[in-house]
């Protein structure tokens, strides 16, 4: 059975010296954590404010208009189409790497996206690259197209 003094001698050299440390800590730097929970909670609220405002745009009700919108910024930005390409045969990032260089090479292609867990690719054209093209830079890396379709 554990005496008192034994309690007393654990409580002095374990829990006193923590307390008053923690006691320390927030009296010498409370003025700093209140400021940085400030600049937090701000940060947090201008996060949902943004989101609010990205989620409006693609509202049922807009969504024709945010569609003619997107369409001509990409005209304007000189993107022609954006074309998704199913592939088979990734299953690591390596490959992700490999489909990417492969269409990046292909001439007229702007940006190349690929979603491994999707098992498929999209690509920003700047001008008509045919399908044929994109199939065989895949294919050249080893991989299996299984359908190319314009993206809505």
């Amino acid at each position: 059975m554990k005496s008192k003094k034994f309690d007393l001698i654990v409580f002095l050299l374990f829990f006193l010296p923590g307390a008053l440390l923690l006691f320390l800590v927030g009296y010498f730097y409370k003025d700093r954590v209140i400021e940085e929970l400030y600049k937090w909670s701000a940060a947090r609220a201008r996060g949902r404010s943004k989101k609010k405002e990205v989620s409006g745009n693609a509202s049922r009700k807009n969504r024709r208009l945010y569609l003619e919108e997107r369409s001509e910024k990409r005209r304007k930005d000189g993107c022609l189409m954006e074309k998704v390409i199913q592939i088979e045969g990734m299953s690591c990032q390596h490959c992700v790497g490999h489909v990417e260089a492969a269409l990046g090479q292909v001439a007229g292609v702007r940006k190349v996206r690929v979603d491994l867990s999707q098992k498929k690719a999209t690509v920003e054209l700047d001008e008509t690259v045919p399908d044929e093209k994109l199939k065989a830079a895949v294919e050249d890396v080893g991989y299996d197209v299984i359908a190319i379709r314009e993206k809505d």
